[in-house]
């Protein structure tokens, strides 16, 4: 197996998980002397820089719809024949929009196929290779071809770094702990960031606070706190190695600061963030505010930051869910799937 073709989108819609977590396994499968293709859709070069930032090449995809809707005919053309000019045996699609019919399209030329999924909720009879990341994912896991579905945190799609600022960490927990990472993800979270801050101005005690933002976010007012807001920082998991306490969105983030033992306050504002958040806070990872929006969030966070032995039981718990070396063995699978694939042609 020497290429692959992955195909993926970030935007303000679906934010920047899906194509964070695909660099992942790209970076992996490139250590292991595979070359990854990036397949996406024109929709916004803020999405697309990191791609080429990592030196990948990217085939960019026209487009008439929205990217939440189903991807059609053209789409899987188009995939097909990056490809074939790649000189790529499989593709592996991270993408709500991609159904069977779509599989099967794709399919149909002999590629390999790989999905990356979040709900279980599709029929992927069609792929060789699955990956769901997700707590939970276990229990819809079935075998393919003789192979289980990568099933759990385990398999998280964490870029390196993570793994490298863990090992160099030293976690403490004290009762006058203030340190306060705000983090909802990739997409157009202004909104939402304005309003957690707006909570988190009734909090009594003097936080210190780093918002983590993919773009630039305007925040209208001064803060009694002490408040950075920094744009697409480099040094992510340093920043989230300092937090105490994180509030976060329910998605792929949610993997990075558990890798780093993050206790989190999760929100959620999609029905996958939404079963995420409710595993983790089942799995004492995380917890969910009361009242989202009517005083709850301050109080959790209050209550967080005060009660070091309950930040403690969190911290060690999420620090053994995910130990950031799920991408080198997702790329480990895939390739030993499709190499052994491709000897039985």
């Amino acid at each position: 197996m020497n290429g692959i073709v992955i195909r993926c989108d970030g935007s303000g819609v679906v934010g920047f998980g899906h194509v964070s977590r695909c660099l992942s396994l790209a970076e992996a499968l490139r250590e292991q002397g595979v070359r990854p293709t990036f397949a996406m859709r024109a929709l916004d070069e803020t999405f697309v820089a990191p791609v080429r930032a990592a030196r990948f090449p990217v085939v960019l995809i026209p487009h008439s719809a929205p990217v939440s809707d189903r991807l059609g005919a053209e789409d899987a053309t188009a995939v097909r024949e990056a490809a074939a000019a790649s000189g790529a045996s499989a593709v592996v699609v991270d993408h709500y929009g991609a159904d069977e019919a779509y599989f099967a399209d794709l399919r149909s030329s002999g590629l390999g196929l790989g999905v990356v999924d979040d709900t279980g909720e599709r029929d992927l009879a069609t792929a060789d290779w699955v990956l769901n990341q997700n707590l939970g994912a276990e229990d819809h896991a079935r075998p393919r071809h003789g192979r289980p579905t990568l099933a759990g945190p385990e398999y998280a799609l964490l870029r390196p770094e993570f793994a490298r600022a863990r090992e160099r960490m030293s976690r403490t927990f004290a009762p006058d702990d203030r340190r306060v990472i705000v983090t909802l993800g990739g997409g157009d979270v202004a909104e939402a960031t304005a309003s957690v801050l707006d909570e988190l101005e009734s909090v009594e005690m003097d936080l210190d606070i780093r918002v983590l933002a993919r773009r630039r976010l305007q925040i209208p007012r001064r803060s009694r706190h002490s408040l950075s807001v920094l744009q697409d920082p480099r040094d992510v998991p340093d920043h989230m190695a300092w937090a105490d306490v994180s509030v976060n969105a329910g998605g792929s983030t949610s993997w990075e600061l558990a890798c780093l033992a993050v206790p989190m306050v999760v929100l959620s504002f999609s029905p996958d963030q939404e079963q995420n958040a409710v595993a983790l806070q089942r799995e004492r990872v995380a917890v969910r505010p009361r009242d989202e929006g009517h005083g709850g969030l301050a109080q959790t966070v209050r209550t967080l930051l005060g009660d070091a032995p309950l930040r403690r039981g969190m911290s060690s718990r999420a620090a053994a869910l995910v130990d950031g070396k799920g991408a080198g063995r997702a790329a480990r699978s895939l390739i030993e799937t499709f190499s052994t694939q491709r000897s039985r042609a």
